[in-house]
Formats: C-alpha cells, sequence, structure tokens
C-alpha cells in the first residue's frame, strides 16, 4: 500500500467525487443496508441489546472490582504491571523505603 502527501483534509477534498470515493460510499451503504437486514430479521435483537446494556453498565459500575481480579491472576502467574514497577521504583529511590520496596 503506497502512501500520498498531504492532509486527511486534503486527500479527502481531492478524492470528493472520484471513483475511489464512489466505491467506498457505494460500499458502506451495503453494509449498512445488510446489517439493518440481518437485525430485522433476529427476533430477540431489542432483548439482546438489553441484556448487553445490563452487562456493560454492571460491569463499570464494578469495574475496580474486576480490575482488581485481573491484576491478582495476572500476578499470580508471575507478571507486574509497568506502573506497579515504576511506582516501587519510585519508592526505592526516594528513600521512604529501607530494604524490600513495599509491595504497591
Amino acid at each position: 500500500m503506497t502512501t500520498t502527501r498531504g492532509s486527511f483534509v486534503d486527500r479527502a477534498n481531492r478524492d470528493v467525487g472520484t471513483a475511489k470515493a464512489a466505491a467506498v460510499g457505494s460500499g458502506a451503504r451495503h453494509l449498512i443496508d445488510k446489517r439493518a437486514a440481518a437485525v430485522d430479521a433476529y427476533p430477540a435483537m431489542d432483548a439482546m441489546r438489553d441484556r448487553a446494556r445490563a452487562i456493560r453498565l454492571h460491569t463499570l459500575a464494578h469495574l475496580d472490582t474486576y480490575l482488581d481480579q485481573f491484576a491478582d491472576a495476572v500476578e499470580a502467574l508471575g507478571a507486574t504491571s509497568s506502573s506497579q514497577q515504576t511506582q516501587t521504583k519510585r519508592i526505592a529511590t526516594s528513600g521512604r523505603s529501607r530494604g524490600t520496596p513495599a509491595r504497591i
């Protein structure tokens, strides 16, 4: 794939009205129409959207818990996060810690 110099706006203005732009527009409309047909053909779509929305809201409301669980699972496998390593280095070099740095 080759790249062309110029800003996005310059390239967009240059390509407006070309066959390339028409093909992109046609493809986008085709995908939108196919998606709409698939949604219409799936009778439980509204229920699925409601369930997905409920899951998303629950997850966001409890994100701190899920992130803690994830971090604990990753650390149990022996990994450490870069922010944990950075914070540990700051404590170790700040003079506040003597000996083994505190676990963050």
